[in-house]
């Protein structure tokens, strides 16, 4: 008897998880931002629409490439050293919740994003990757840079 109540309360939670996820996927999916994850060794495992769009990559181009070999120069126009900045990223995330960043879009166009990023910790405290969300600030770093001219 007890079988088969625990049967309709689980069919009924794995029916609300698969809604909840498919909610999920819908707005990861439909926002203008871009969302993107990255391992600790700096490999793409995740990037949605927009962001593909925003690259000018296909996942396939990006997906389980190293951001710098992609997305990121390894030295920005102003002289920042970009892999040393991931690597202090991976030191000290709290320092880099917020961040702009200048990229190489897939046709070399320069572009410039404001990062939101989370490290994604495991149980053992270890940070296993960066969930990131970001904003196309081209136009005002454009401005700003004709204004200091």
């Amino acid at each position: 008897m007890n079988n088969q109540k625990i049967i309709p309360k689980t069919r009924g939670l794995e029916q609300a998880l698969k809604k909840s996820e498919a909610e999920y996927r819908q707005l990861v999916e439909l926002v203008n931002s871009i969302i993107i994850r990255v391992d600790t060794a700096g490999i793409v495992t995740f990037i949605n629409d927009y962001g593909q769009r925003f690259f000018g990559y296909q996942k396939e181009g990006i997906i389980g490439k190293d951001i710098i070999a992609t997305i990121l120069p390894e030295v920005e126009s102003s002289g920042r050293n970009l892999i040393e900045l991931i690597e202090d990223t991976l030191l000290y995330p709290e320092r880099h919740i917020i961040d702009e960043n200048e990229h190489i879009r897939m046709n070399g166009t320069r572009a410039w994003v404001l990062w939101t990023n989370k490290a994604i910790i495991d149980d053992s405290g270890q940070v296993t990757e960066f969930l990131c969300i970001g904003t196309d600030i081209t136009a005002r770093k454009n401005a700003e840079n004709a204004l200091q001219e």
